[in-house]
């Protein structure tokens, strides 16, 4: 799915990534949840909102509407934003393997940066600037204050 050779739709990508979604809400997060288990996912609905959304030009509440039937309306508690610049994204991800959306222009990464910042309005943003381990502190800084 995150192969940069397979082309796809926009419509096509949210689709396929709201059936994932569908798919691990049925296998893993809802019979986790009846065992009372505290759930920790990335790239979760807002992502499909900021790639598909926003800067593909589906529109947010069209993705939102898809998600919402794959996931049966079920919305994290806490969304943890991670908010770094593009040349340090870029640093961090050196050496490894790159995806469809990683080989995008940087045009299109400053685009994705600029649309979570809008799209997710209601999620707890951490500076992720600085060594990993700084960044892990704050990330459970936010979640203990929950």
């Amino acid at each position: 799915m995150l192969d940069a050779d397979l082309p796809l739709d926009a419509r096509a990508e949210a689709l396929v990534f709201a059936a994932s979604r569908a798919q691990g809400m049925a296998e893993i997060v809802e019979p986790a949840l009846a065992r009372g288990a505290i759930i920790v996912a990335d790239r979760f609905v807002d992502s499909s909102l900021v790639y598909q959304g926003a800067v593909r030009g589906l529109g947010v509440e069209a993705v939102r509407s898809i998600n919402a039937f794959a996931l049966r309306g079920l919305e994290p508690d806490l969304v943890i934003l991670l908010d770094v610049k593009l040349e340090d994204a870029r640093a961090r991800r050196q050496g490894s393997e790159s995806d469809r959306f990683e080989d995008e222009s940087d045009e299109f990464a400053e685009r994705v940066l600029r649309a979570y910042r809008e799209v997710c309005t209601g999620a707890v943003v951490i500076d992720a600037h600085g060594e990993p381990a700084r960044v892990a502190e704050r990330v459970w800084e936010a979640v203990h204050a929950r």
